[in-house]
């Protein structure tokens, strides 16, 4: 096991440095992050995440790279030291780097992290005000995919902001008289706020959603499960709760056995129009639930509607539309990568660096028969 892992992290350390090598810091759009993410089966936002410590690795970290090609420490521990490094003055990150190479390799990863944190608050000279308005800065939400039809809100805030908005959400939890958990009456009484009621208990959900599902499960004659645009499988349950949401809006898209839609008579009877009508919108997003560059897997709602062939005036059909997320619209126009769909609905990508074709197979419908 030993060698097993000083041989893995040996290979860790040497693709480090070749993804260090073939990425532009100083290149916004650094469009080697598609290429690396085709060829390696990665999605693009993880190989921007490698690409990114990589560099970091071998420009700021150098020895510690050393000893982990050296098979001393673990990939887990230079990730460490990369996420709690990240964005430190190079001066700092030397003598960090420094005091806790010696005894790494004697470390387990949580020591190792301990010990790299209390060195940051030894040589990190910036002042407490001056950190805290670079966290502010960096403040977010997100949403992080769970299982069983379930997902979480990651927010961060300051500490104050935070302590204030879980104390609220307690005091109001705590004025439901019902049998549900603290915790659960706080998650929903934060759904209900930012959501909004139409009635108590009840949250109109307003933003736009996506969810495929069968007639049989919406007539609770099955408990086939159905497809939340951007998530996956969600059970038949919510599905029949989404319909039954006041601020719903019903669209009913008709499927073949293979599970896709099949396009509304006279959807194309205006090829003409430079962007498409509602129902080319309702049948692209049907067919196609991600962006169709391959890796990618952000959500057809979030995408934008891209002619396959430049629009030339009579073009615009559903055979020539397909979505991009905006970096991959932008990927395809301004780095001049090639795209087309073949007659099975695959998407073919050609690198304008490497001449490689990449494949995005149609997504997977989950209304196809079993």
């Amino acid at each position: 096991m030993a060698e097993l892992n000083a041989l893995d992290a040996r290979v860790q350390a040497r693709r480090e440095r070749f993804l260090a090598s073939v990425h532009d810091p100083a290149d916004e759009k650094e469009w080697a992050r598609e290429e690396v993410a085709c060829e390696l089966r990665w999605s693009p936002d993880y190989a921007k995440c490698r690409l990114m410590q990589a560099t970091h690795l071998v420009e700021k970290l150098p020895k510690l790279l050393d000893v982990h090609e050296a098979g001393k420490v673990s990939d887990a521990h230079v990730g460490a030291a990369t996420d709690l490094t990240y964005g430190l003055d190079t001066a700092v990150i030397a003598k960090v780097e420094d005091h806790v190479l010696e005894r790494a390799p004697e470390q387990t990863v949580s020591q190792f992290r301990a010990s790299v944190r209390r060195a940051i608050a030894r040589f990190d000279a910036r002042k407490l005000e001056q950190r805290h308005a670079e966290a502010k800065a960096q403040r977010l939400v997100h949403c992080v995919q769970q299982s069983d039809g379930m997902a979480g809100i990651w927010s961060t805030h300051t500490a104050a902001d935070a302590e204030a908005m879980y104390a609220r959400l307690t005091a109001l939890a705590k004025t439901l008289p019902d049998e549900r958990t603290m915790d659960q009456k706080r998650a929903d009484t934060l759904r209900d706020l930012v959501l909004g009621r139409t009635q108590a208990g009840t949250p109109a959900r307003g933003g736009r959603i996506q969810v495929l599902m069968s007639q049989a499960t919406a007539d609770r004659t099955s408990d086939e499960p159905g497809e939340l645009a951007g998530y996956g499988p969600i059970p038949a349950s919510q599905c029949r709760e989404l319909l039954a949401d006041p601020s719903s809006c019903i669209e009913r898209i008709l499927v073949d056995s293979a599970g896709h839609a099949i396009p509304e008579p006279g959807i194309d009877d205006h090829p003409d129009r430079r962007f498409p009508s509602a129902a080319q919108s309702r049948w692209v997003l049907s067919e196609h639930p991600t962006c169709r560059f391959p890796g990618c897997n952000r959500g057809a709602i979030r995408c934008e509607c891209d002619h396959i062939e430049p629009y030339n005036g009579h073009n615009t059909v559903i055979e020539n539309l397909e979505p991009l997320c905006l970096r991959h619209h932008h990927c395809k126009h301004d780095a001049g990568w090639q795209v087309s769909r073949d007659a099975d609905g695959v998407t073919w990508w050609i690198s304008p660096t490497t001449g490689l074709r990449y494949a995005k197979p149609r997504d997977e419908s989950p209304a196809a028969d079993p």
